[in-house]
């Protein structure tokens, strides 16, 4: 037995300590719980905050008193959050202070039926009329930059040509990159070239590029993108990260649609041409202003936030800017990169390793223990919906709605810490760096990776014993659920163990045509003792992907129906999987793994699927108790845009 797996068990027999010593202790027997609110429109932060008709104000001045609180003496302690928007100035920061112990909750609520959100954003106000011919209107941005707009909760379009629903073809893209060659007649006459991108989409990425200059000839235009992004390009895979389809996004010359905008930093205004039924004077309109709107994090992994409860909470409107000075090209699963000059000539690394951080998540959770987040909506994001980074444990996310998503909607990964490429096998030599024991259940997960189209429903990395169970994941244009990480080679191990892919009802993903390299359910490297069991997939690519190093799968009483492989083992660095007894429309495969067994597989070509199949189905996605959240009617941006066939 190594060094890491004698701390592994030691961990285990805290955790299972600490679950005893939580069940042992009659909270409710022992003191008394404390309620406050909190009414954004009636409140005052001069009341006493402990009873709805004389509730605090800001979210603020609750959590000061909250932390203030001996939680050791204190029973559960409840914040009823009224209905209304709260508008933190800056982001809502939880640390160990303001969690509770192993004698207390703290638990964050909606008050009865009312809905609260909590809104990174701020509202643009003053719209006037700028071009009777165009329809366009324009209001002051008010110094703010951001990259997405939302009209009466609904997500408008960055100004782009063409428009959504068509692509241009680059000519010629060869290595090293000098200039990408487009047809002349693509290019408009631009007067602001140096904030227009240039957005490809590849076989499971896609890149933001920031147009440096172009010249033209008098057929083709040559166009030379900045540094940093043609850096990156030029150290990266070619097959994988570059392909044809581009478009161009965010000048004004681009705005000829209904529901377009443009932000022009310069005279500090922003466009938007409004749908015909629209009346933009008196539109709520939102641009998201912070990156975070709310982070749980511990000191340290010796003092993490303890037994955090949100319930009932809408978490809406978050940005991310950093592609504006850097672009944004992807690595797998919306990993952005960064040039970075090492020691190593042509060595990138991806986005945040200076700080560990990566691509945000507009609620952020890191070095917690005991997080809950039920019945929460996370929805109008600019990166990440809700990010799982670092050093969770026994953390629940259970029946949320995600939805509208720039980027992963819930991720849970553990950055490399060692400044490598994370694609590198990891295994730290503490083991509580790693997230364990969470749960991801009942979550209602729906168009994520609007922006960043290589992003992932549910993503799952360098974790371990996590249970990913009874979520609808839908209208993804690449993957629905992703677990693992690294491409690690024959046999490589590494901390990821014992997680588990159940009951989930994936559908109508890999929706973009050129996304073709992914799967309804996704997974990487060696994770020994974890299952992918009775699901339901509808994908229009593959069905479940065990890619590069995959190994010690069990896959059992899956339905899949795919339009390609039903299931793939892509290469002999696959090992020791075993597909048995599962349902498909076709039997098309690929199994060219070490040691991997495809077996007793059902094949039901019309879709009359068997008995054992419909009950399959019948359970996979939301259980009974869950099935409410997708009603529209219970969220206030009330845009969920739900698959109007149901699915099932």
């Amino acid at each position: 037995m190594n060094t890491i797996q004698r701390l592994f068990q030691l961990f285990q027999a805290i955790s299972v300590a600490a679950i005893l010593m939580f069940a042992a202790v009659p909270v409710a027997a022992q003191t008394i719980a404390k309620n406050f609110y909190v009414n954004p429109e009636k409140g005052n932060d001069n009341n006493p905050g402990t009873s709805v008709s004389a509730p605090f104000k800001t979210l603020s001045k609750v959590k000061g008193v909250v932390r203030g609180i001996d939680k050791t003496k204190s029973g559960d302690i409840i914040v009823n959050l009224l209905g209304g928007t709260y508008y933190p100035p800056s982001t809502l920061a939880f640390d160990e202070k303001d969690g509770g112990s192993a004698t207390c909750k703290v638990i964050y609520t909606n008050y009865k039926d009312e809905v609260p959100v909590i809104s990174g954003g701020k509202e643009i106000t003053g719209w006037k009329l700028f071009d009777k011919a165009k329809n366009i209107y324009r209001a002051p941005a008010n110094s703010m930059e951001f990259r997405q707009l939302y009209v009466n909760g609904k997500r408008t379009i960055r100004a782009r040509q063409p428009n959504i629903g068509s692509n241009y073809q680059i000519v010629d893209y060869k290595k090293p990159l000098t200039t990408i060659k487009i047809n002349k007649s693509e290019l408009l006459n631009i007067k602001s070239i140096e904030k227009t991108e240039i957005v490809t989409t590849n076989n499971f990425t896609s890149n933001h590029l920031r147009i440096k200059s172009f010249t033209s000839d008098n057929n083709y235009s040559y166009i030379d993108i900045q540094d940093n992004e043609k850096y990156i390009l030029n150290h990266i895979t070619e097959g994988a990260f570059w392909k044809k389809n581009y478009f161009f996004e965010n000048a004004y010359e681009f705005i000829d649609a209904e529901g377009e905008w443009y932000l022009n930093t310069a005279d500090g205004f922003v466009y938007y041409k409004p749908f015909k039924d629209e009346n933009i004077e008196n539109a709520e309109v939102i641009a998201p202003n912070l990156e975070t709107i709310v982070k749980v994090e511990g000191a340290s992994l010796d003092s993490p936030v303890l037994n955090l409860e949100f319930r009932g909470i809408e978490f809406m409107y978050a940005t991310w800017l950093w592609p504006n000075k850097n672009g944004c090209v992807e690595y797998q699963a919306f990993h952005p990169l960064s040039n970075v000059q090492t020691e190593i000539e042509g060595q990138y690394k991806e986005y945040g390793a200076e700080n560990n951080f990566g691509a945000p998540g507009g609620v952020y959770v890191a070095k917690a223990d005991y997080i809950t987040f039920e019945r929460c909506g996370f929805q109008h994001m600019g990166a990440n919906g809700l990010k799982l980074h670092y050093g969770t444990h026994n953390c629940k996310i259970i029946g949320n709605v995600v939805n509208d998503i720039s980027g992963n909607g819930i991720y849970e990964m553990m950055q490399n810490y060692d400044n490598k490429p994370s694609m590198e096998k990891y295994n730290p030599a503490d083991i509580r760096e790693v997230s364990s024991y969470d749960l991801i259940c009942n979550n209602f997960v729906n168009n994520s990776g609007v922006d960043y189209k290589g992003s992932v429903g549910i993503f799952c990395g360098y974790a371990r014993n996590v249970t990913i169970a009874h979520n609808e994941v839908v209208n993804m244009p690449y993957t629905g659920i992703s677990v693992g990480w690294g491409w690690g080679g024959l046999k490589d191990t590494t901390v990821m163990a014992d997680n588990k892919i159940v009951d989930n009802f994936v559908h109508n993903v890999n929706m973009d045509t050129i996304m073709w390299d992914g799967g309804g359910i996704y997974t990487l490297a060696d994770q020994p003792h974890s299952i992918c069991n009775n699901n339901y997939v509808i994908s229009r690519c593959r069905g479940l992907y065990f890619d590069e190093g995959t190994g010690n799968y069990t896959i059992t009483n899956n339905v899949v129906d795919s339009g390609h492989e039903w299931i793939t083992f892509w290469s002999k660095k696959h090992h020791d999987n075993i597909a048995d007894n599962n349902y498909t429309v076709n039997l098309k495969n690929r199994d060219i793994g070490t040691n991997c067994v495809i077996r007793n597989t059902i094949h039901v070509p019309d879709r009359n699927w068997p008995k054992q199949a419909k009950d399959i189905i019948s359970k996979a996605g939301l259980e009974e108790k869950y099935k409410d959240i997708k009603d529209e009617k219970k969220w206030k941006s009330n845009k969920l845009g739900l698959d109007p066939k149901g699915g099932k």
